[in-house]
């Protein structure tokens, strides 16, 4: 029996005969108005994109293109602290925990089965907790018992330092730090990333000592996995953090085309 050729084209939608889907007015209407909206986000100029008076696309224009010498300090102070640290925990909630979470269990895979690889095999990484995403007690409590407290570091994020759930648990974890080891090795130990002059953990950080890094103004919480709220963290790791900047770099240019 014969064989019919069949010819497979996406655009028309299983058409053999008729328009283009590119010349179908819908079509045409919808690609117009993504223009429009891609426009509307570059240029910044709807109230809609604003926090106050600040325009909420840093995302978009500017942490994708985060300078390769900023990615080096980041770099550097996380390999510094690995060598010190077995574990490690990240204090933060909302899209400064689940963009950790989700890009470390897409890059380095199921963070539960990560912690569970000896040293070796997480190729240097200390296992990784997160603390201060939720209130309940036994679920932090479990955590400590599971840390080593002598080989544990940690960050801590939060732009005003007064959020509920991550002050909580940093409050309890900077205790455990403070004892276990000694209020000046818990200092070398503990990350900020928080406003860049103003809020309690920005005072608490210059106060003590602690290494920080800035929450940028014009980017919000669920948009940070580009922007030093996460790639700290991420480089602690083991995510190649120049590698991930130059994807989204790549795809931000990609898109305005």
């Amino acid at each position: 029996m014969p064989q019919k050729e069949i010819k497979l084209d996406y655009r028309r939608f299983g058409q053999v005969d008729g328009p283009h889907v590119t010349e179908i007015a819908d079509f045409s209407q919808a690609a117009n108005k993504v223009v429009e909206l891609h426009n509307l986000l570059i240029e910044g100029k709807s109230d809609q994109l604003k926090d106050s008076s600040v325009v909420m696309t840093g995302w978009k224009t500017e942490s994708p293109f985060v300078s390769e010498s900023e990615l080096d300090i980041i770099q550097s102070t996380a390999e510094q602290l690995t060598k010190d640290i077995d574990d490690f925990v990240s204090i933060g909630i909302g899209g400064s925990y689940l963009g950790i979470q989700s890009t470390i269990d897409a890059v380095r895979g199921s963070l539960e089965l990560f912690n569970l690889l000896p040293k070796q095999q997480r190729k240097g990484a200390p296992r990784f907790f997160f603390l201060g995403q939720n209130m309940d007690p036994a679920y932090t409590n479990r955590v400590m018992e599971i840390l080593d407290s002598k080989k544990t570091g940690g960050v801590v994020i939060s732009k005003s330092g007064g959020t509920v759930e991550p002050a909580i648990a940093f409050a309890i974890f900077k205790n455990l730090m403070d004892q276990a080891v000694s209020p000046e090795t818990a200092a070398k130990r503990i990350v900020a990333v928080t406003d860049k002059a103003k809020g309690a953990l920005k005072k608490l950080a210059d106060q003590l000592g602690y290494k920080s890094f800035v929450v940028p103004d014009n980017v919000g919480g669920r948009f940070s996995v580009t922007c030093p709220v996460e790639i700290f963290a991420l480089a602690v790791a083991g995510v190649n953090i120049k590698e991930l900047i130059a994807g989204a770099k790549y795809a931000e240019e990609q898109v305005r085309n």
